[in-house]
């Protein structure tokens, strides 16, 4: 794609030589450095006419620190020397225009430990901003690295040549060089050598955003910013890469500027390759999203986000996709990114098959797979719009679901070819399903083959689904579910409604209704199918009168314990559906002769010794055995795990587990007990809990076999040396492919694969951690993916930060913002609303009134502090009676109010009761209030982490807050101006909590007080007019300004489980807050008033919103 750099090196013209450290103020030609630290001051100025600063000589470990102005006409530097750093935070440059020019040039004989471009600094050159052909082991930019000349494809901000980069990090701009709007050249290249690391947090923008080319290599690719390029965000050509992880944004041509058959968000040509690509963010593209040719690859694809755009392969090698885990669906659509059906994009595939390899995924596009196949192993697709397949489609195991808007709009796979499903759940949901209704889900022109397959209805508990097949089509017929299996607690007579809530489970017991809730009895005999919904309760099984056995059973609603006598299994397979976001924890024992079947993706927990003898399956969601109180919890027979399951627990399993998902021992640390062997496929997870202290540990009783991937999740504390047994067996065969983690830089993490077990050894960073010897002939698959958020203290200890831990500080802040709402309410509301010189009937306050409102706002924060962007949605009411007493204007208000806060992996619940008093009186023309109240509030928090576990909190605040105002209102003409100044006071107390949940990222949260002042100027302008009441209507703007004096840190203090103790940071939001506002108010009878108001809070710093209220006020 583009020329090297041409022969012949930059050399620097005859220059100053200095050899000992050397600080420069002022301004001078070209220096020969050969020694010594240099340093550039603030003032300083260094310009040649080739080169500004040339490092030569064989004295190592130099440092360049520039804060001022480095410069040449081919290069600002070059270096052929060994350098410990070049740090920048002024200016690196070229000023020439040949494709020689580079900011830094380091030669094939230079090599650099670190180059650090500071925030504000700059590096730029007519060919790259960095140029290296030599060996620069880290780069480190947090400014803008640039390219600025015009020569297209030769040149780039950063271009390697033939050279190594181990560590390339970037948090700020990587640019090449702008002709008009046109971008030309590239973000980043490397070409006929290697960059082993490059980790994207800001923007890396070109023509192509990444080239890499000739034979070059490019290890480990992590993106959590924008990856931008006019023709393609990532193009490889005759090059490898090992991972590719996205979570941010890659994108080619996002404006369509370029045009051309390259416009695509990675695009592989010439025999490149990709071992891995995981996307949990976005990669789109305007032609298409990915791009393969014939001879080129990505051997696994992982999304568990968004794919905007076509997917095109030309390769040999089937295009394997894989979903999302859990609850989460990874989505495949067209470059626009929405789901309609004017939406969709393509999926081609032209030289070997498409493999969806198991998870979660919602496809929105066709797919063209002429003479080859799509193979489903054990995904579950998500189908909203019809979706035509070319080619044959084979599924064993995993899922279909399929939406529905009504009988004509719905989802299917249309198949030009052979469909062959098996052991796969069909599922319809949406809230057009109606008895009777029936849907052709799969239709293929060849033949249609389906066996052993489930149908559910997903959203309507009133409905059964049963299957069929026509004509070598799938069908789906929704029948009515008039039997009285669902659940009605202690109610035996019918009342029209499903009650569900704690009750006892008899044989004859008539607690059971049908689906509209007006015949009740016993459970239904035909089809025995207990469905659990309603009110979430205890449900106490009671066989004294005849024994309980099922076919299946469902649970809607969370929170339901099913506990003592036993339930028999009658079925061949006995189905246990639990919807998504829903617990059930079944503690009677299971006993029986058939198998058990998890569905749904919510989690089943089982806490009995069960001897039910068929086997269990987990096709979704998660089975756990045994939670941290029952470690006796038990089944019998095998256990296979699909690509959407998770097992877990504390308990046993009496038979072998084949893992094609997720296998998790305890769910917290714990032990998983497999009496028999274990078999993990390449597509399957071990999912291993670490606190400081202790491991959790699979353990095996026969043959543990090997493959996919190990990921270890860290819990926050402090981490010495240390070692763990993570598997322990009779025998091991195999070794984990890959080893994924949250372990930061600082804590070295190794896996040695032992003749019976494997062992996760940790060490800080640098320290001998026994060197990840493989005692039982495998190898070291050590190294985990850095995500941050370890600090190295010292003598061998790592601490590990607590993650998603913000929440608690937006949720002080949402509390601070309502208590101050409701101190400004209350102040606006003694503020006289006419002057002197009006009517005075229109003025005079009455003896009494009585008021309520009812509120909703929504603010948008901003991230800083290390703090991610959140929201808060409110609502509520306040009501207030208000009366004369002498001079003085004297009320009480009350009310409510419930908060949502939320952030990515992090939510908050606050619901608050409050009291208040409040009054105002006249001096002179000036009307002086005050008010004082207090409230309580209930806090609930919520963050989540890899795999079905959160850590919940649940803690008390108390409030208590007051105001001054002073107003003064002013007539002129018929309006009435009203500027108000004031002060509203807040004082926040949290109370300490201790989070809990089946998670080793447990915090214990202390208390906490903020204290918040804010000062206040508002300007209300009235215009009353004339209704045909006694009593004007009046129209009112008003604008206004507050500034907080006091806290605006929101920093809670917590200890992990071993005491290490962490300060969490908040967002602060900003001080100043500038607002504006409309209002109505109406009489509606001599009475009563009603008030409409909308309120803006604009984005001056970092927090944005917005308010509606409503208002009436009557008077006595």
């Amino acid at each position: 794609m583009a020329a090297s750099l041409l022969p012949g090196m930059v050399q620097a013209a005859a220059c100053l030589t200095f050899g000992n450290n050397t600080t420069l103020f002022g301004s001078t030609d070209c220096i020969e450095w050969t020694g010594g630290n240099f340093l550039v001051t603030g003032t300083g100025t260094l310009s040649g006419a080739d080169i500004g600063l040339h490092a030569s000589g064989t004295i190592s470990g130099r440092t360049l620190t520039n804060l001022g102005t480095i410069v040449g006409t081919l290069a600002g530097m070059q270096n052929d020397a060994v350098l410990a750093q070049v740090q920048n935070a002024g200016l690196i440059w070229s000023t020439g225009t040949g494709v020689t020019v580079a900011g830094i040039l380091n030669t094939g004989s230079g090599s650099i430990t670190s180059v650090v471009n500071n925030t504000g600094g700059s590096i730029a050159g007519a060919r790259a901003g960095i140029f290296n052909e030599g060996s620069i082991a880290t780069i480190s930019n947090a400014g803008m690295i640039s390219s600025n000349s015009s020569f297209g494809g030769t040149i780039a901000a950063i271009w390697n040549d033939g050279g190594t980069i181990t560590n390339l990090t970037n948090t700020g701009t990587l640019q090449s060089a702008k002709i008009g709007s046109f971008l030309t050249g590239f973000g980043v290249v490397t070409e006929n050598g290697a960059i082993e690391t490059l980790q994207n947090e800001g923007t890396i923008v070109g023509q192509l955003g990444i080239l890499a080319q000739d034979n070059a290599r490019l290890g480990t690719l992590t993106n959590s910013g924008t990856l931008s390029g006019d023709i393609a965000g990532i193009f490889m050509d005759a090059s490898t890469a090992g991972t590719i992880t996205n979570t941010g944004l890659i994108v080619g041509a996002p404006s369509s500027a370029m045009g051309g058959s390259f416009d695509a968000g990675i695009y592989l040509s010439r025999a490149s390759s990709v071992s891995l690509l995981a996307n949990s963010g976005t990669i789109t593209g305007r032609n298409a999203a990915i791009q393969l040719d014939s001879n080129s690859y990505i051997s696994t694809i992982t999304n568990s986000g968004l794919i905007a755009g076509d997917l095109t392969s030309a390769s040999v090698i089937p295009l394997s996709i894989a979903g999302g885990s859990g609850n989460v669906f990874g989505t495949l659509t067209g470059a626009s990114g929405g789901l309609g059906v004017a939406d969709k994009g393509l999926i081609k595939v032209t030289g070997a098959n498409l493999v969806f390899s198991g998870g979660n995924l919602l496809l929105n596009n066709d797919i063209a797979a002429v003479g080859r196949s799509v193979l489903n192993y054990g995904a579950t697709l998500q189908v909203n719009n019809p979706i035509t397949i070319t080619g044959n489609y084979s599924q064993t195991g995993g899922g279909l679901a399929f939406n529905v808007v009504d009988t004509s709009s719905y989802g299917y796979l249309d198949v030009n070819g052979s469909a062959a499903i098996s052991s796969a759940a069909i599922g319809l949901g949406g809230t057009g399903l109606a008895n009777g209704q029936s849907y052709t889900v799969v239709r293929a022109t060849g033949s249609g083959t389906y066996a052993n397959n489930t149908a559910f209805v997903s959203t309507n508990n009133g409905l059964l689904a049963q299957l069929s097949d026509v004509n070598g089509a799938l069908t789906v017929t929704i029948a009515p579910d008039a039997q009285t299996h669902y659940w009605d607690g202690a109610n035996t007579v019918a009342d029209g409604t499903i009650a569900g809530g704690s009750g006892t489970w008899t044989a004859n017991g008539k607690n059971w209704t049908s689906t509209d809730g007006t015949a009740n009895g016993k459970l239904d005999q035909t089809d025995v199918r207990p469905v659990f919904g309603g009110a979430a309760g205890t449900v106490t099984v009671d066989a004294s009168h005849g024994a309980i056995a099922v076919n299946g059973m469902q649970f809607s609603t969370d929170g339901y314990r099913v506990t003592g006598d036993a339930i028999g299994l009658a079925a061949a397979t006995s189905a246990i559906e639990v919807d998504a976001n829903t617990t059930a924890i079944i503690d009677s024992t299971l006993n029986g002769s058939g198998a058990l079947a998890k569905t749904g993706s919510g989690m089943l927990i089982l806490n009995g010794v069960n001897t039910y003898s068929g086997g269990t399956s987990v096709s979704a969601g998660t089975l756990e055995i045994g939670d941290a109180a029952h470690p006796t919890a038990s089944i019998l027979g095998d256990v296979a795990v699909g690509s959407a399951g998770t097992l877990r627990g504390h308990g046993s399993i009496g038979g072998n587990v084949t893992n094609d998902g997720v296998v998790r021992p305890g769910g917290s640390i714990g032990t998983l007990t497999i009496l028999g062997n274990y078999t993990q496929s390449p597509t399957g997870t071990l999912f291993i809990d670490v606190s400081p202290t202790a491991a959790s540990q699979l353990k095996v009783s026969g043959t543990a076999t090997l493959a996919g991937t190990l990921n270890v999740l860290y819990g926050p504390g402090t981490y010495s040396a240390t070692s763990f047994r993570i598997v322990d067996a009779t025998s091991v065969t195999g070794r984990f492919a890959s080893v994924t983690s949250n372990a930061p830089a600082e804590l070295a993490q190794s896996v040695q694969n032992l003749a019976d077990g494997s062992t996760l050894t940790l060490a800080a960073s640098g320290t001998d951690n026994g060197g990840g010897t493989d005692t039982g002939g495998g190898t070291d698959n050590g190294g985990g993916t850095d995500t941050g958020g370890g600090t190295d203290t010292g003598g061998g200890t790592v601490v590990i930060a607590p993650t998603n831990a913000t929440i608690f500080g937006a949720a002080a802040s949402a509390a601070i913002r309502e208590g101050q709402r409701v101190n400004d309410t209350l102040l606006a509301r003694l503020g006289q609303d006419c002057a002197d010189a009006a009517t005075p009937a229109n003025c005079a306050r009455p003896g009494r009134q009585a008021w309520a409102q009812i509120v909703s706002n929504s603010v948008n924060v901003r991230g800083n502090d290390d703090a991610p962007s959140y929201k808060d949605r409110h609502y509520g009411f306040l009501a207030g009676l208000d009366q004369q007493v002498g001079a003085w204007t004297l009320g009480v208000a009350g009310g409510y109010s419930h908060v949502d806060v939320t952030e990515d992996e992090a939510s908050g619940k606050i619901d608050t009761l409050r009291i208040a008093g409040y009054g105002s009186r006249r001096v002179g023309a000036v009307t002086l209030a005050a008010t004082v109240g207090a409230a309580y509030d209930f806090l609930k928090t919520s963050r989540s982490f890899p795999g079905p576990g959160k850590a919940r909190g649940d803690a008390d605040a108390q409030e208590i807050t007051a105001g001054l105002q002073a107003s003064l209102p002013l007539a002129a003409g018929p309006l009435t101006i009203t500027p108000r100044l004031g002060l509203r006071y807040l004082y926040l107390h949290t109370e300490r909590f201790s989070e809990s949940g089946s998670t080793s990222q447990n915090l214990d949260v202390g208390a906490q007080d903020f204290n918040s002042l804010q000062p206040y100027a508002q300007l209300v302008v009235g215009l009353p007019f004339s209704m045909k009441s006694d009593k004007p209507a009046v129209v009112e703007a008003r604008v206004g300004y507050a500034y907080e004096t006091l806290d605006s840190n929101r920093a809670f203090h917590a200890t992990a489980t071993d005491g290490t103790g962490f300060t969490l940071p908040g967002v602060s939001p900003s001080r100043g807050m500038f607002s504006a506002g409309m209002g109505l108010t109406m009489p509606v009878s001599k009475a009563m008033d009603l008030t409409a108001s909308y309120d803006r809070l604009f984005d001056t710093g970092n927090v944005s919103g917005q308010t509606f209220q409503l208002q009436a006020t009557y008077r006595f």
